[in-house]
């Protein structure tokens, strides 16, 4: 757990009330914004680690409340206490983050180094590529496609194809398999980031 060491040059402002500090934020004072934030750390800290549902680190959630403390300052109002007004703002904070839908996997890995490879240009891992998209079944194509070429999210291109989200998930995983297979056979080349399991070629959904 991160531990937060008050500043000495804050030693003026220990006296002044949470409410105190925030209304001299409102009026743009960066001191006593830097000192609002080593008072309320802990307490802010402890409210968002039960209600954070996603892997972001609790740390930078709380960063991204006290930006927008920082530039929203003007909006202050006083109708109550400064740590109802920085819990609400942590809790949407929460919930964006939470309901942010979730990127997939890259669908080439870290594959930065094989174009380095002095034997190996851009064009020829392009077309390799294309061969191994070109062999991906109907399924396996059209869901890379939507998720990767489209940017849609795996959850809405399920309901666009009427499956569910476990289905959809299982295609961009077996045509990632069936890509590096592919990729390796056509290349001699190993990918960070790929899967290593054997190739479920086989199944043809």
């Amino acid at each position: 757990m991160s531990r937060v060491v008050p500043r000495l040059h804050l030693k003026g402002l220990s006296g002044h009330s949470t409410d105190d500090l925030m209304v001299l934020v409102q009026g743009g004072d960066a001191l006593a914004f830097e000192a609002l934030y080593y008072r309320v750390f802990p307490s802010l800290r402890g409210f968002i680690a039960p209600r954070a549902r996603r892997p972001e680190p609790v740390d930078d959630c709380i960063q991204e409340v006290f930006c927008r403390v920082w530039a929203l300052r003007g909006r202050f109002a006083g109708k109550s206490s400064a740590k109802t007004y920085l819990f609400g703002i942590a809790l949407n904070v929460v919930r964006e983050l939470s309901n942010r839908p979730r990127r997939p996997e890259p669908l080439l890995g870290d594959h930065a180094a094989a174009e380095e490879r002095s034997d190996l240009d851009g064009g020829e891992l392009s077309q390799a590529i294309r061969v191994a998209r070109a062999a991906l079944t109907n399924n396996q194509s059209r869901a890379i496609a939507m998720v990767y070429d489209q940017q849609i999210s795996p959850g809405n291109a399920a309901k666009m194809v009427g499956c569910s989200k476990k289905a959809m998930r299982g295609r961009i995983e077996r045509a990632r398999i069936n890509l590096y297979h592919s990729l390796r056979l056509q290349l001699s080349l190993e990918f960070d980031g790929w899967p290593r399991a054997a190739s479920t070629a086989k199944e043809r959904t």
